[in-house]
Parts: C-alpha cells; structure tokens; sequence
C-alpha cells in the first residue's frame, strides 16, 4: 500500500517546486500515512477503507506546500540575480570611465565625483524600479512597499545634494533629509495601512504626526529666522492632533462597544 500513497503524493506534489525541504516534507506526510495505514488495519477496516481514512486523517497540507513553494527560489530568479549582476558590472565599469574621463581632461576632481555620486543614486533609482516591477510580474506584493520607499529616500539623497550644489545653501539644504524622512515616514504609513486594513497603526500614526511637526517647525524656523518665538507653537500643534487622533480613535471604539452591547 506504500505505493499507492506514493503516487497519491506525487500528484499532489506535482505543481510544486523541487527542493530538500519539500522533499523531507513529502517522506513526513509519507511516513503518517503508513502509521494511519496500520492503526486502521488494526481495527479491522479493509484495505481500501484503511487508505482512504488515512487520507482523510492526513487532512488537506496545499497550504504547507504553497509555504514551502514560496519559500524555494527557482531557476527565474537565478536567472534573474545573474542578470542585475552581469548589467551592474558593466555600468559601474561605464560610470568609472566617465569619471576619470572627465576628471582627466577637465582637472575639476573636486567636482567630478559628483558623477560618481549622481551614478550611484541612478543606479539605485533603477535597480529598485527593475525590482518593484518584477515582484509586481512575479506577484510577490509583499516587497512593492519596500521598493517604493526605497526609491522615495534615493531621490531624496539626490534632491538634497542637486539643490545643494545649486544654490550653495549648504546651511539650509539639510531640511530636505529632515522634511523627506518625515515625510517618508507617513506615505509608509498609509502604504502599511493600505496592504493591512484590520491592523492597528496608532502608535505609528502618532509618531508619523509628531515628525511631521518637527519637520514643519525646522523648515519653518530655519527658512524664516525671525519666526522662531512663534514657531514652536507648530510642535504644540502637533501635539494637539495626536491627542485628536487618540480621542477619535477611543470614541469610534466606545460607540462600537455601546452598539454591540459590551
């Protein structure tokens, strides 16, 4: 009767990705079905009774499977590793060729590394584009998040060091880190929001209002200096939302416990 659990199994494994870990998987399932195979035979149940109970018994593992699935890489996303590999090498290759090109005609090396700099932040910009849309082909939504975010901080870095180096502001351009972060912070926020519905954010929610007051106050101050005995009152401000947003938050609780009666 091992057999016919045997081919039982590699039906059902048929659709799924080979590996060690599915593999030990299939002999576990393979190793219970035997064990219920036996008990049943015990009590006096047929053959084809006793297999039929044990696959009852064993019960549905497609989840099991799909979890281990996910978790096995496949010959695409080798495939794919080796592709970012290969085009990175060639580009950082191009981009030093540009760098000591123009460093070498034009003598401005204390200027030049910017390409390098510029290269990088490109580059960065572009991987994670290439990323996103491939976890969006491959259906991996999980990583879409993160890529987004990541291209948001990457232009930031290019932003702040750009207007920089254009207006020599040098002084003030820092608060572009400080307004970005804050600001990265919240649109992270309502893309966490967005993927999990029924999940609690207060916490992050209060921080991603108390940053962006801080950053709204530093701006604000920085930008228009004599502003800065009446500016604090944007933190005060800030505080007053977080308090709002708790007391909203417990009142939609409360009404909700009146209306089913707890």
């Amino acid at each position: 009767m091992k057999e016919e659990f045997q081919k039982y199994l590699d039906k059902q494994f048929a659709n799924y990705k080979k590996s060690k870990e599915m593999s030990d998987f299939k002999n576990e399932v393979l190793t219970n079905l035997a064990e219920r195979y036996d008990e049943f035979k015990a009590l006096g149940f047929s053959d084809r009774e006793s297999y039929d109970k044990s696959i009852e018994k064993i019960g549905d593992f497609t989840q099991i499977l799909k979890d281990i699935d996910a978790r096995t890489p496949t010959k695409t996303v080798w495939a794919y590793s080796k592709l970012v590999m290969s085009v990175s090498a060639l580009y950082f290759v191009l981009l030093f060729i540009a760098y000591f090109t123009t460093s070498f005609l034009s003598g401005e090396w204390g200027k030049t590394w910017l390409i390098i700099l510029i290269g990088c932040v490109v580059f960065a910009v572009a991987l994670l584009a290439f990323s996103a849309k491939n976890a969006a082909v491959t259906g991996k939504s999980g990583k879409k998040r993160f890529h987004i975010m990541a291209i948001f901080l990457t232009v930031t870095i290019l932003a702040y060091f750009t207007v920089s180096f254009a207006t020599g502001a040098w002084a003030k351009t820092w608060l572009i880190f400080i307004d970005g972060l804050a600001v990265w912070y919240a649109a992270d926020l309502v893309l966490a929001k967005l993927k999990d519905k029924n999940k609690n954010f207060r916490i992050r929610a209060d921080l991603a209002v108390m940053k962006l007051s801080i950053a709204s106050y530093l701006t604000v101050s920085v930008l228009a200096e004599t502003v800065w005995r009446y500016s604090w009152l944007i933190l005060l401000g800030g505080l007053a939302a977080v308090f709002a947003l708790r007391a909203a938050a417990y009142y939609k609780k409360y009404m909700s416990e009146i209306k089913s009666g707890k």
